[in-house]
C-alpha cells in the first residue's frame, strides 16, 4: 500500500457517498491497490456511522472528549473549540493509515482525473504538496487568495461536474508554486511524525478568542523549520464546495463579480535537488525568518493600537 487517502465525515451521509463516488471515480490508484480510502468518523451521528455500516465504507470511528475553552486555552489553543476536534481527527486518521504517503481531503470536495498522481509526481520525504483548488464566489466567504474562481455549483445538488471537468482540463499546467492553501494536501507520513501531527486546535494569543495562528498553519511552518518546504501543484485541480457538511446552501453572491483568476505564469523553474524540490535558491530558513519578522509586524501593530487606545482612555478622549 503506497498512499492512504481519508476524510472527516461527522453528520451527513449525503456528502460521504459524494466524496466517496468522486474519489473513487477520478483515482485509478484506488482500483488497482496502490491506494486506500477511508472515512474518520469524527464525533459522528449515529445515523452517519449506520450508514457507513449499510454502504460498506471502510471508515475508523473517533469519538473525542469534549473540552471547555478554559481547559483548551489552558493548553494554548484558541477559538473555535470545535476546531481542535478537527485537528485530533487529523491525527488520528494518520495514524490509521497504511500507506506511507498520507492524503488528507474534505468531504465537501469534487475531483478531477490525475488530481492524486499529479500530486504523488511532485512528493518526496522532504515536501509538502497541496492540491490547486477551484471554488465558487461564496456569498459570506467569497473566493479565498490563490484559487481559481468557478461558479460550478454550492452543493452535490447542482454540482455542474462537465463544466468543471472542462474547466479543470483548461487550467491544468505542470508546474509548482509556493504553498496556497491546507487541503487536499499529501505529505509522507514519517514527515507528519517528526512535528508530532497537527496541533490540537489554533493557536491562541492573550485570550481564547485571540487566534494567532490557524493549526494548518502552525503545522506547515513545523514542518518548514525542518527544511520541508509547502507547495502547490497546478495541475492537480479539485473543486471546493466550502460548505462543510451542510445539505443545503447559501446562493452565490446576487450581483456576478469581475474575479481576476491568480496568474501563475511564467512559473520560476523547478530545482531537483537530492531528495529536495526547490523554486529558487532562497533558502528555507530565509522563508521562515520572513515568516516570523512579518508575525513580529502584526503583533507590534495591535500592540500599538492596543497602547492607543489606552491612552485615550486616560486623557479622557
Amino acid at each position: 500500500m503506497k498512499v492512504s487517502i481519508f476524510s472527516l465525515i461527522y453528520q451527513s451521509s449525503e456528502w460521504a457517498d459524494f466524496v466517496y463516488d468522486s474519489v473513487h471515480k477520478y483515482t485509478p490508484m484506488l482500483a488497482r491497490g496502490d491506494a486506500e480510502f477511508f472515512f474518520v468518523a469524527n464525533d459522528a451521528t449515529p445515523e452517519v456511522i449506520e450508514h457507513l455500516k449499510q454502504k460498506a465504507y471502510p471508515y475508523y470511528v473517533k469519538n473525542n472528549i469534549r473540552q471547555t475553552e478554559a481547559e483548551l486555552f489552558k493548553q494554548g489553543y484558541g477559538k473555535p473549540e470545535y476546531i481542535s476536534r478537527v485537528y485530533k481527527g487529523f491525527n488520528f486518521g494518520i495514524e490509521k493509515a497504511r500507506g506511507e504517503i498520507v492524503v488528507i481531503i474534505n468531504s465537501d470536495m469534487a475531483f478531477s482525473p490525475d488530481w492524486l498522481e499529479n500530486m504523488v509526481k511532485y512528493l518526496t520525504e522532504k515536501t509538502v504538496i497541496t492540491a490547486q483548488l477551484v471554488e465558487r464566489d461564496h456569498p459570506k466567504y467569497g473566493v479565498f487568495k490563490g484559487v481559481y474562481h468557478g461558479e460550478f455549483g454550492s452543493t452535490m445538488h447542482d454540482f455542474r461536474e462537465r463544466e468543471f471537468l472542462g474547466f479543470a482540463l483548461k487550467k491544468a499546467a505542470t508546474g509548482l508554486i509556493p504553498g496556497k492553501g491546507y487541503a487536499p494536501c499529501a505529505f509522507y507520513k514519517a514527515t507528519a511524525e517528526k512535528v508530532g501531527g497537527y496541533p490540537e486546535g489554533n493557536i491562541a494569543g492573550k485570550s481564547f478568542d485571540d487566534v494567532v495562528e490557524y493549526g494548518d498553519e502552525r503545522f506547515f511552518y513545523k514542518l518548514a523549520k525542518l527544511n520541508i518546504p509547502h507547495y502547490t501543484n497546478l495541475d492537480s485541480i479539485v473543486y471546493h464546495f466550502k460548505e462543510g457538511e451542510m445539505a443545503t446552501a447559501p446562493s452565490n453572491n446576487p450581483t456576478p463579480r469581475d474575479i481576476p483568476q491568480p496568474d501563475y505564469f511564467p512559473l520560476k523553474p523547478v530545482v531537483a535537488d537530492g531528495d529536495k524540490v526547490r523554486l529558487n535558491t532562497e533558502p528555507q530558513f530565509m522563508v521562515s525568518l520572513k515568516r516570523d519578522i512579518r508575525r513580529a509586524k502584526k503583533y507590534y501593530k495591535r500592540m500599538k493600537q492596543k497602547a492607543g487606545k489606552f491612552k485615550n482612555r486616560v486623557l479622557g478622549k
